[in-house]
This record gives structure tokens, sequence and C-alpha cells, in this order.
């Protein structure tokens, strides 16, 4: 699912917003290989939902391998136990162990609200820390049960491990490509789009742009009016990113 996103979603995003055909072929021409993950990122930063997602989901495929490696390992043992607490004393664990494991659970989700607060504001960044510590969490409860070799009945660390599954599922199958095709059609630009100077051999006139790259004094950019790759100088941002309206307006 995240392949088709990363591949498929940035190509559509460019299709909609220019109008298909030759013009999307003309701007990834403009822009190059390299610079088409320009697009992607450039998706991710102008949707907070999207980015979101694409956050939380990371954030736990990161930690879901790191897991899994250490369930795998001959040796693997408690990251706490590792660092010389005894979590089996009858004191339990010590405070070096209790804060090392609260510090090694929060450290990524924490990361993960910083950079998602900084581009969409405290809100955003709180959701996005809240759902990826409970679904790292989660992950961490499944591979404690696994290493329970008879149990019973299901307990309370069984059912969260199942509703992690559950919810990460939802996430990657429906919400992921769901909120980036919504991105993709809705009609803003995945680039800054500026006001300028275009000389197209008629002479100069203003005109709009979404900025492809920068050249020199000026920029290469798509005219949205005259739909064509030109360079323009003396440029400046219009305060928008709109560019045509969303696909269910049309």
């Amino acid at each position: 699912m995240l392949t088709a996103v990363v591949l498929a979603v940035p190509v559509g995003k460019v299709a909609w917003d220019v109008g298909g055909g030759e013009a999307t072929w003309e701007v990834l021409t403009a822009l190059g290989p390299a610079d088409w993950p320009d697009i992607l990122i450039g998706m991710v930063l102008t949707n907070a939902p999207l980015a979101a997602v694409l956050a939380v989901i990371a954030s736990r495929m990161v930690y879901a391998y790191f897991a899994a490696r250490s369930a795998a390992s001959p040796h693997g043992r408690d990251t706490a136990s590792q660092h010389g607490d005894d979590t089996d004393s009858p004191h339990g664990p010590g405070w070096r162990a209790v804060a090392w494991s609260v510090l090694r659970i929060a450290v990524n989700p924490l990361a993960t609200a910083v950079l998602i607060a900084v581009f969409f504001g405290p809100w955003w960044g709180l959701a996005t820390g809240a759902v990826s510590l409970a679904l790292r969490q989660g992950v961490t409860f499944r591979y404690r049960t696994r290493r329970v070799v008879s149990r019973p009945r299901a307990t309370w660390q069984d059912r969260v491990a199942a509703g992690e599954r559950w919810v990460t599922g939802v996430l990657a199958g429906i919400v992921l490509p769901v909120t980036a095709l919504v991105g993709a059609l809705d009609g803003r630009s995945w680039s800054p789009v500026l006001q300028c100077t275009v000389d197209s051999g008629h002479g100069a006139e203003r005109a709009r742009l979404i900025e492809l790259g920068r050249k020199g004094n000026g920029v290469v950019g798509w005219d949205l009016e005259a739909h064509e790759v030109v360079n323009g100088l003396a440029c400046g941002n219009t305060g928008t990113l709109a560019v045509r309206e969303p696909w269910w307006r049309s």
C-alpha cells in the first residue's frame, strides 16, 4: 500500500492539478526524475491528515521491526535487564529501568508529534503522538504475550495487541489510501503558486505559475493559464495553493 502511495499518487496529483495528458508529461520532464520525490514531499507538507497517517504508520513500522528483531534473537531480552536492572527482584524494577523503559517507549512518538506540530499545529501533533504511542504499546504487548507458553484465556494485553493489529490494518489499508487520494484530487498545488512576469514572445505579462524549480534569478514553472512550462521573473507568492476545483466539485 505504501508503494502505491509513493509511486501512483504523486503522478495522479500532477495530472489533476495541470490537466493530465501531455501536460503531466511536460511537468514531470521539467522536474526530472531527481525531483519527482518533491511531489510526494509537497503533498505531505501541505496535507495534515496525510502527514499524520504516514507518521503514525512509519512510527509503528519502525518499532515493530526492531521488536521483531529482538524477539527473533536467541539472546533477546528486555531492554531493562540488558542495562543491569533486575526486573525479577522482589522490590520490582529499579528506577533506572523504569526511566529507560518510559524513554524507549515515548521517544519515537514524541519526535513524531513534534514534527507534525511544527508543520500543522499542536493539536495535530498531540493527536499523532497519542495514536503512535498507543500503537507502540500494542506492539509491546504482542511480543510480551508471545513469550507465555500456556494461556488459558485471553488477557487484556491480548485484547490490546489484537486491537493494535486491527487499527494498524485500517490505517494502512483504508485511511492511508483514502487520504492520499483526497490529497491528490483536492485541487491544491504540491508546490508554491507564484505570480511571475513571463515573456512568451508576445510581450511580458504577469502569470500564475506552479513552481517546478529555481533557475538563476527566476523560476521554472507551469503556467496555469497558458498550460506550458515557462521561465518566470520577479515572482511573488500568491498566498494560496488552490489551482483548480477539487475533483468532487468539478
